[in-house]
């Protein structure tokens, strides 16, 4: 899950991915729920801070992996509206 939502897949929805996989089809729908949510989490937290002098560019992508996160929670629990910001 965390590999989907940090690679640049473009067109592929992460949610059809996941799902079309084994590993996806069988896991618990509670428990992706569960840590999609915590991600969203900490990536909301992480993308609120500045990054390290060394790596100033890791605001923005702590900003594309919440965005990400948020994208496909709503997906999953049918909030999915066109143009929709994340």
């Amino acid at each position: 899950m965390c590999l989907l939502l940090e690679s640049d897949l473009g067109e592929p929805d992460p949610e059809e991915v996941f799902t079309t996989h084994p590993l996806g089809r069988d896991a618990p729908p509670e428990q992706v729920d569960a840590l999609l949510v915590a991600l969203a989490g900490y990536w909301t937290r992480t993308a609120a801070q500045p990054g390290p002098a060394h790596a100033p560019h890791l605001q923005d992508r702590r900003e594309q992996s919440r965005r990400a996160t948020l994208n496909w929670l709503r997906t999953r629990w049918g909030w999915v509206t066109e143009g929709q910001p994340g």
